[in-house]
């Protein structure tokens, strides 16, 4: 971000949309620490990154109209279709990381899939939930790691819930 702003600075921009390149930034090191990814969206244009901004846009704009807080009508209107588009797209994202995750742990013991990350210093937060177990043992679920995937990404903001596929 730094070296960006001093490129733009030296091209003789004197001011900067300081929010844009912020929120961009952030979401590029939660996906960092999420995923392991690197998104890059700070220099070019991520669907994954888009879609989560335009989801966090449709939820503040559908808590403002009250009618469509029914979940049958908002899906009929054309926010409603944006929203479940992206919505795709971000769950599409994050199983398919979990896949290739899961597939990569299943190849190598555990043992040996924890040696490989301490030696690269990658252990990230998939890969925590893809080990952790509950109380009886059993391992998490897929959609348990999207849906906490998710709520990180969002920062824990209340339209997680609406997330989930339909």
């Amino acid at each position: 971000m730094h070296a960006k702003w001093k490129h733009l600075s030296s091209e003789g921009s004197a001011r900067l949309e300081m929010f844009e390149h912020i929120s961009l930034m952030t979401l590029d090191s939660l996906q960092k620490c999420l995923f392991g990814f690197d998104s890059n969206c700070q220099e070019s244009p991520s669907e994954y990154i888009s879609a989560i901004l335009e989801l966090s846009s449709l939820v503040i704009k559908r808590s403002h109209q009250l009618f469509l807080f029914v979940d049958f009508l908002y899906y009929h209107t054309a926010d409603g279709r944006r929203f479940r588009k992206a919505c795709d797209l971000v769950h599409n994202f994050t199983d398919a990381v979990i896949r290739e995750r899961r597939h990569t742990l299943s190849s190598q013991n555990h043992d040996e899939f924890l040696k490989s990350k301490t030696k690269s210093k990658t252990l990230d937060f998939i890969d925590v939930l893809l080990l952790a177990k509950d109380e009886h043992g059993k391992e998490l679920s897929d959609e348990d790691i999207r849906a906490e995937a998710d709520t990180f990404m969002f920062g824990g903001e209340s339209s997680c819930g609406g997330l989930q596929r339909r």
